[in-house]
């Protein structure tokens, strides 16, 4: 009897434990740093709105990364006042560089942002997420 147990607690013991691979969401942009780090975005003069955009890198093969932010902006239209975040929606990232996938996301700027630290997530799920921040000078 203690032989069996011995060889099925062996056998047991002896399997290949498979490990799910460690997702991950870089999101980058291609803006200058200030002297902390920060990414800065000079708004153009005399431009009402403008845009800029976030870079998506990720190890999921055509990998669906949503995006959200805490910062939005206003408009008016046929007198109903709408807010928007100033990034939307979701991209799929399938431009494969070196095993990591690639995308982009734009985001809306407007004069009344000048100033304001802008910040970005892009995210799978709740416990898989990116995040970036831009100064707007």
């Amino acid at each position: 009897m203690k032989r069996i147990l011995f060889i099925v607690l062996f056998s047991i013991g002896c399997e290949d434990i498979q490990e799910e691979p460690t997702e991950i969401i870089n999101l980058n942009m291609e803006l200058p740093t200030n002297e902390n780090g920060d990414y800065y975005f000079t708004y153009p003069t005399n431009q009402t709105n403008s845009y800029t955009r976030v870079l998506v890198e990720t190890n999921r093969e055509n990998g669906r990364v949503f995006f959200t932010s805490p910062d939005s902006f206003e408009y008016i239209y046929q007198g109903i006042l709408f807010r928007e975040c100033v990034v939307n929606y979701s991209i799929y990232c399938l431009d494969e560089t070196d095993g990591l996938y690639h995308g982009q996301q734009l985001i809306y700027l407007n004069e009344n942002m000048v100033g304001d630290t802008i910040d970005i997530y892009g995210y799978y799920t709740e416990d898989i997420i990116g995040y970036t921040r831009f100064i707007i000078y």
